[in-house]
């Protein structure tokens, strides 16, 4: 056999053999795209992959719900006349010439209430609290909006300033979701979670994918947001194809700026 013959043999045997693996890569593609459209993650194949990832669940698993509503929604606006000044990103803050004095949380929940005509739609955040950043989430309908926040600056008992972020929902769109163990394998395969992770909460809500300060208009849309260490890592819960994103607890306060 002539060098040019064995040559043009090696080079078809080469094409085969990729167009084999090629072939074997769109099958194994399109049997974990059937599988997690399907929803049939179960609980054997979860504890595989925590355990070959050496990630440990430390959350109770949330009780699944088929589908959600999306919302349209704006961000309020404060009035300018009580001191309010909106930043450059989106949100509204508020400081103080003479510092408002508390005692207690009730104390300073009441000033809250005094300053703030929406504050009831939002609940304490002790995850993204801190010494000095006391964190308020607003929650509707039982879920939270994790891009609608609270923020209040504080220092030995007085209120340093106050930045809100609060959305007016509007025209809800029912939209399906993913099962907890389906959001859970993909927070896993994303590769966001350092090996030795504990995981220690996990619950669904809303985050805010666009802002648009100049008509006010955002999309609400549902995610799993999972709590390790100190970072929360979000998960959409519609199964998109989107990135895990993850963010230390201490950059939360950014959360809230204009992105498109």
């Amino acid at each position: 056999m002539d060098w040019s013959r064995a040559k043009t043999i090696l080079i078809i045997a080469f094409i085969l053999f990729d167009l084999y693996l090629a072939v074997q890569l769109g099958q194994m593609m399109q049997q974990k795209s059937h599988l997690l459209q399907s929803d049939k993650i179960n609980e054997q194949q979860i504890s595989h992959l925590l355990k070959a990832n050496q990630i440990e669940l430390a959350a109770p698993k949330p009780k699944d719900i088929g589908q959600t509503d999306a919302f349209k929604a704006n961000i309020t606006r404060m009035p300018q006349s009580e001191g309010w000044e909106q930043d450059e990103k989106g949100g509204y803050v508020k400081k103080f010439s003479v510092l408002p004095s508390y005692k207690n949380m009730n104390g300073l929940e009441q000033i809250l209430n005094s300053q703030i005509k929406v504050f009831r739609d939002f609940h304490f955040s002790e995850k993204d609290s801190t010494t000095n950043k006391i964190v308020f989430l607003q929650w509707h309908k039982g879920k939270p909006i994790f891009d609608g926040r609270l923020e209040v600056r504080v220092l030995k008992g007085k209120i340093q300033s106050i930045r809100i972020v609060h959305f007016e929902l509007k025209e809800p769109s029912s939209v399906k979701l993913i099962s907890f163990s389906n959001a859970l394998y993909n927070l896993i395969v994303s590769g966001k979670l350092e090996k030795n992770s504990k995981i220690t909460a996990a619950e669904l809500g809303y985050k805010a994918r666009t802002y648009a300060v100049d008509n006010g208009d955002s999309i609400l849309i549902p995610y799993w947001r999972f709590y390790a260490g100190n970072k929360s890592l979000d998960v959409n819960a519609q199964g998109l194809n989107e990135d895990v994103e993850a963010t230390p607890q201490q950059q939360n306060e950014d959360k809230g700026k204009k992105s498109s």
